[in-house]
């Protein structure tokens, strides 16, 4: 995307509309970073920068303290979405 990437994580059931994003403005190709989670059940959305149009999402996870996973966010033909894969590393 060539503005950037919102990623938004927010308790599972609940909606992007009132929320701030855990990552605003992530641009496209950089390299991993790390960022922290509720533990819990959440949700993930991506939406484009400054929109929040949802690209993909809610995407469901159910955290506890000390779990780590992999999420990777793909560009996908279509502007309007984006593929989301979610990797356990615990």
């Amino acid at each position: 995307m060539e503005n950037g990437l919102d990623v938004y994580t927010v308790a599972s059931g609940e909606t992007i509309d009132e929320g701030t994003p855990l990552l605003p403005g992530l641009p496209s190709g950089i390299a991993p970073i790390d960022a922290d989670f509720i533990a819990g059940p959440i949700d993930i959305y991506v939406t484009p920068n400054g929109d929040k149009t949802v690209l993909a999402g809610p995407i469901s996870l159910d955290l506890t303290t000390g779990d780590v996973v992999q999420i990777i966010i793909y560009e996908n033909v279509d502007p309007n979405v984006v593929d989301v894969v979610v990797v356990p590393l615990t």
